[in-house]
């Protein structure tokens, strides 16, 4: 693994083994899961421990270092699916477009709008990849137009 040859190493299916020391066998690292749902390991190298993300240590073994300005893109919505297969290295756009995917992002599950007003066929508007509410938005040209008119008067 980059940064910890030969102390640790990693399996495309996304379990971590630290390598037979002196005086230490190997064994596979129990994963923590973060409130997030993402699988953890702390790697000791020198005296000092470090928590890493299991998705991140597979890419950089199976995929190659990270490039500049991507982040981890987990395909199928599993935070704690680390196979290969499953994940991959993407824009922050494409991360996020994947939550919307999935259903896992949080303006995707709202079914209501702030004021109430159903997310449905007829009451919902799509601009720029965002919904809309449409009475909320004839309601705020209403006043849009009444303080218009206010002014010119």
């Amino acid at each position: 693994m980059v940064g910890h040859e030969g102390l640790y190493e990693v399996s495309d299916a996304g379990d971590v083994r630290s390598l037979p020391r002196p005086h230490t066998r190997g064994r596979v690292l129990k994963q923590m899961t973060d409130p997030a749902g993402y699988k953890r390991v702390s790697l000791s190298k020198g005296g000092y421990a470090r928590p890493r993300l299991v998705h991140h240590l597979v890419l950089e073994a199976f995929v190659g270092p990270r490039p500049e300005g991507m982040e981890c893109r987990h395909l199928e919505g599993d935070p704690a699916d680390n196979r290969v297969g499953m994940i991959a290295w993407g824009t922050p756009r494409q991360n996020i477009m994947d939550l919307v995917d999935h259903g896992t992002h949080v303006q995707a599950r709202k079914t209501h709008c702030a004021q109430g007003h159903p997310y449905d066929d007829q009451n919902t508007a799509f601009t720029r990849r965002q919904r809309r509410c449409r009475t909320c938005m004839a309601q705020w040209q209403r006043e849009k137009r009444a303080r218009r008119r206010a002014k010119e008067v």
